[in-house]
């Protein structure tokens, strides 16, 4: 039984129909790129004593799963585009951007609410879209 969802983690699916299966595996992909940043800059922070530059967390993050989507799950056309833009530039790239290191030395770290606001804009927008769909594709959806 375990074994069984663990194989289903990495099939590919479209959720056609299904816009809550949609939104929680979106919900998935996005808390898995947050939470490899901030696994990623904790690490760092307690081996060298300071947050890493936040491009090479990022390039890291998106190397990584990128390699992971067409080398484990296998190309799947725009399920794994969606699947990258998701952990990789929602998750990882938005919480990259929106926090800023201090200078060399310093362990701070800044919150930058408007660079925030705009990645979360744009993944409001992809997520509304693929809902709708979803729900046009159920019968259930707005028609137009």
């Amino acid at each position: 039984m375990v074994l069984d969802f663990i194989r289903s983690l990495g099939r590919a699916s479209r959720f056609s129909g299904d816009a809550y299966g949609y939104a929680g595996n979106v919900a998935a992909h996005v808390l898995i790129g947050i939470g490899s940043v901030l696994m990623a800059a904790q690490a760092a922070q307690w081996m060298i004593g300071e947050y890493p530059y936040r491009w090479r967390i990022w390039i890291g993050i998106a190397v990584l799963y990128a390699a992971k989507e067409i080398i484990i799950d296998r190309w799947n056309g725009f399920d794994t585009v969606e699947d990258f833009a998701f952990v990789a530039i929602y998750g990882a790239g938005g919480t990259c951007m929106s926090f800023r290191a201090m200078p060399p030395g310093y362990t701070d770290i800044r919150f930058d609410p408007a660079i925030a606001q705009m990645f979360f804009v744009v993944f409001a927008w992809h997520l509304a879209i693929g809902i709708v769909k979803r729900l046009r594709e159920a019968g259930n959806g707005p028609t137009g």
